[in-house]
C-alpha cells in the first residue's frame, strides 16, 4: 500500500511528460487533442519554413480536421509529428494545404447553404 502512491505519482508524471513536445519555435508545447491545436501545429511548421498561410487556411484546416478525425487520440499523434511529416501528411504530394482544391492553387470558396 505504501508503494501505491509513489507508483501513481511516477505514472502520472510519465503520462504528463509524454503529452509535451519541444516546438520548432523553442519551448515546450502540450498536445491538445483538438483541431485548433493540430492546425496551430501545421501553421507553425509552415511559418518555420517562411510560409505564412492566412486566416482562410486556418478556417479550412479546422473544418477539414473535424471531417477527418473523430476523436482526440489521432489528433494527439498528429500534433507529435515532426514538421516535415506534418506538412507531408496535410499536403501530400500536391504541395497544397487546406482549402485548396486539387485542380488549382486557389483557396476553396465557402459553400453556400440554400
Amino acid at each position: 500500500m505504501r508503494l501505491l502512491l509513489p507508483c501513481c505519482l511516477i505514472a502520472f508524471t510519465v503520462a504528463l511528460i509524454s503529452c509535451i513536445r519541444y516546438s520548432t519555435g523553442g519551448g515546450y508545447v502540450r498536445f491538445t487533442g483538438t483541431c485548433e491545436g493540430a492546425c496551430n501545429h501545421y501553421l507553425s511548421c509552415k511559418s518555420a519554413r517562411g510560409q505564412y498561410p492566412g486566416d482562410k487556411t486556418r478556417v479550412a484546416c479546422e473544418a477539414e480536421c473535424a471531417e477527418i478525425f473523430s476523436t482526440s487520440e489521432p489528433i494527439i499523434v498528429f500534433e507529435s509529428l515532426t514538421c516535415e511529416d506534418t506538412i507531408a501528411f496535410v499536403e501530400g504530394s500536391s504541395g497544397r494545404g487546406p482549402g485548396y482544391p486539387e485542380s488549382s492553387a486557389q483557396p476553396r470558396q465557402a459553400r453556400q447553404t440554400p
